[in-house]
């Protein structure tokens, strides 16, 4: 089974607060599991790992992908 990820700019548009999604973080220049996290004090989005960690600057995000389902099931 192959899923496509798209990314979405986060300033276009924003996941649900608290739902996790994979974030690409511009300033480690990597792709990790995080979530929307409520405002920083001057209004710009916070955005948190698994961990809770605030992270730098997502600049894109995408739904979590359903992963190998099939595989799982035995089929």
């Amino acid at each position: 089974m192959n899923e496509t990820i798209v990314w979405i700019p986060a300033a276009e548009r924003l996941p649900d607060a608290e739902t996790n999604v994979l974030c690409f973080d511009q300033e480690s220049m990597g792709v990790m599991e995080g979530f929307l996290d409520g405002e920083h004090e001057d209004g710009t989005p916070l955005w948190r790992d698994v961990t809770a960690v605030a992270l730098g600057c997502v600049t894109h995000w995408a739904e979590m992908p359903l992963g190998p389902l099939d595989e799982v099931d035995g089929d």
